[in-house]
């Protein structure tokens, strides 16, 4: 699975924006380089999105990317993601982090690096959200999610 979230601007609006992609059980690389390349060359089929920003002619300032096999807990992602945040403030921007078969990639633009952590914690939190909710919504039966139950019922 490819999950991201980007913190957007158009003219004078921001937002976030949230995207979750799934692989269908195609394995992922286990190099490092090949994974972090993942979300440009094979990022998978969209299947989950929240968007406060219409997805287009963004621009695009700051993103957090996790890169995982298909089916990874929001526990186990939450985990690495607050591994991450406990030495965010000694790395470069951007940034890559790889822990067991979780990758992540953080950055924010130049002038908001001052600020970054902030970003990071909003961003994480709007991805695992994302995430949580689909995993959900993929638990429930199909009857339950036709009454409306699932998060993109909304």
């Amino acid at each position: 699975m490819y999950v991201t979230a980007h913190w957007v601007k158009r003219q004078d609006e921001e937002g976030i924006n949230a995207f979750l992609h799934a692989h269908g059980g195609t394995p992922l690389p286990t190099d490092v380089g090949l994974l972090s390349r993942v979300p440009e060359e094979t990022p998978g089929r969209l299947v989950a999105q929240r968007a406060q920003l219409p997805p287009g002619g963004n621009v695009v300032r700051a993103y957090l990317d996790v890169v995982a096999p298909d089916g990874t807990s929001v526990v186990e992602v939450r985990g690495v993601l607050d591994q991450l945040a406990e030495d965010l403030h000694e790395r470069r921007n951007p940034t890559v982090f790889h822990r067991g078969s979780v990758l992540v990639r953080f950055g924010v633009e130049i002038g908001l690096e001052r600020v970054r952590d902030t970003y990071y914690g909003t961003l994480s939190e709007s991805l695992l959200e994302l995430l949580g909710d689909e995993l959900a919504s993929s638990t429930q039966t199909p009857r339950a999610r036709r009454r409306g139950s699932s998060p993109h019922a909304r």
